[in-house]
């Protein structure tokens, strides 16, 4: 990680449309607080304004409510489904594109391409690209049994 930010999206905060939707947190009209916690236990909160058609996210970098720093006001669009039902998707507030995911940059929530950085799998070498594939083809009973610690080829 560089200093003062990240060089991969996985390092970002980011809020997840689909989850929220999942969780029945998109009704109008609802209240949420929604946290992340980090490695070293410090937490990191936004609060959620629930409107008809959009969201009003409020930041508080050290988890209190009481210190707020920045408001931004994300719209959601839906998008009607093949067979029945819609699906519902975040507006970048800097470039109005659709998008599943915010992540929290420079202080706003903005889309993927507004951040401008990549995955961290999408740095590795080539080769190690298809011995992950490999090994994610393989049934879990199969991982277990090599005595290779999972985590450590899909870093």
């Amino acid at each position: 990680m560089t200093f003062g930010g990240s060089n991969y999206l996985d390092e970002l905060l980011a809020i997840d449309v689909r989850q929220w939707k999942r969780e029945g947190l998109l009704q109008p009209g609802t209240h949420f607080p929604w946290y992340w916690k980090s490695w070293n236990s410090r937490s990191r909160g936004i609060s959620v304004n629930v409107d008809d058609g959009e969201l009003a996210l409020g930041y508080y970098p050290g988890g209190r409510i009481t210190k707020f720093v920045q408001r931004t006001i994300v719209t959601l669009e839906q998008t009607p489904c093949h067979f029945g039902g819609h699906r519902v998707w975040f507006c970048c507030p800097r470039c109005r594109r659709r998008a599943a995911k915010l992540y929290y940059h420079r202080i706003r929530f903005v889309c993927r391409r507004c951040v401008g950085l990549n995955y961290r799998s999408q740095s590795f070498p080539a080769p190690f690209h298809g011995m992950r594939r490999f090994w994610h083809s393989k049934p879990v009973s199969d991982r277990i049994s090599t005595g290779v610690a999972e985590d450590k080829l899909s870093i």
